[in-house]
């Protein structure tokens, strides 16, 4: 299964686990397992500093509506932009990094 296939069937999961933990490196590492188990793939919990420079602000731009409901719903400018997929640049990149 694709990641963007199992993203779009598990949208509702993935956003359970991340809003059941709080922003601790302990809980990103709880979020990286229990997505790993929910999707079936590896999973690589990141912080925005850990994020590779040359990445880090295109990943960050396209993660946004994934986390913004919960950690900064300022961020979001209407419920649509919430419920997009990730973009298909984001989905290449996780998908190649993905071990």
């Amino acid at each position: 299964m694709k990641l963007s296939e199992a993203l779009a069937l598990n949208r509702t999961g993935i956003r359970h686990v991340v809003e059941s933990h709080r922003a601790t490196l302990m809980h990103v590492a709880a979020i990286q397992e229990e997505l790993q188990r929910l999707l079936g793939v590896s999973v690589d919990g990141l912080t925005p500093n850990a994020l590779l420079e040359a990445f880090r602000s295109q990943v960050l731009a396209e993660a946004l509506p994934m986390w913004a409901r919960h950690c900064a719903p300022a961020f979001l400018p209407d419920e649509s932009a919430s419920e997009r997929h990730l973009p298909q640049t984001c989905d290449r990149y996780l998908t190649k990094h993905l071990h």
